[in-house]
Formats: structure tokens, sequence, C-alpha cells
């Protein structure tokens, strides 16, 4: 399986959808040409950060600036090459403790991962469920930062 069927199985929902669409949407969406987002994501590979980005239970949070940095996709992540994440196991009671990490992978990508995960995951919750979980998740990612302050 290449880079980019790995990932769209991750971000498309359970049932019959077309991996073909959803691949040329990525690539539009991200400005890459049409068949290059295999490229794209072997440009940035990181076998480390990919044994992340593909367990369903880890999510990669990038730092609370790359989020900011997102907005403008003229200027997007200022010429940087290595982005700040924090990686948390998607159920806030789980005993593995939050972590920070480095990594060359674009934020794009893992925001792209961890949503659908956190979408898969929750999507049959109540709002309220679903507000409880998030405020769990903030409150514990601070346990990676040193200054005790949520990275996201």
């Amino acid at each position: 399986m290449t880079s980019s069927e790995t990932i769209i199985s991750l971000v498309l929902p359970e049932g019959n959808f077309d991996v073909a669409d959803a691949h040329h949407r990525l690539e539009w969406v991200w400005g890459l040409r049409c068949n290059h987002l295999d490229d794209h994501f072997e440009t940035f590979r990181d076998s480390t950060l990919h044994a992340i980005l593909t367990d369903r239970a880890l999510l990669v949070i990038p730092h609370r600036t790359l989020i900011h940095d997102l907005t403008n996709r003229n200027s997007l992540y200022k010429g940087r090459t290595s982005f700040e994440y924090t990686i948390i196991h998607l159920d806030p009671t789980h005993p593995t403790p939050p972590h920070t990490i480095v990594s060359e992978l674009p934020p794009h990508i893992a925001l792209l991962t961890t949503g659908a995960k956190i979408f898969k995951a929750w999507a049959l919750l109540t709002g309220q469920e679903c507000h409880e979980l998030r405020l769990a998740l903030i409150e514990r990612s601070k346990m990676a930062s040193p200054d005790g302050q949520s990275t996201w």
C-alpha cells in the first residue's frame, strides 16, 4: 500500500468511498500537481511519525503557533523545515503520558490524520460528550509542555 493509500484509508469514513477521488481532492487542496500525492508524502517520510500517524489511537497535534500559520496559505510555514507536535492518546484516561516530538512532517498532514481519528472515534457521541473529551485532552496535553500550558 502506498503512503497516500495508507493515509487516505485512515481519513475516509467507513463504507464505500472513492479513494481515487479523495486522492485528487487532497492534491487539489494542497496545491499539488495531479498524481503527485505520493511524492509529497515521501518527501516527508519519517518512519517514527508514520507509525504514530497510522496508529488509530494516537493523535499528532501541531504546536499552536503552527496552527496559526495554516491560516495564511501563501506564507505557509514561513520556510520552516521542522515542526513541534504533541503526541497524545485519543483516550484521555489512557496511562501513556503525552509527549512532544520534532519532525520534518508538515502540519497539514498531521492535522488530516488527527482530525479523521477524532471524527471517527467521536462521531456517535453527543455534543456534551465531545466537549468533555476535548477539555480532557487539552488538560492532558499540558503534561507534555514544560511550562504547563497546552501546546494546542
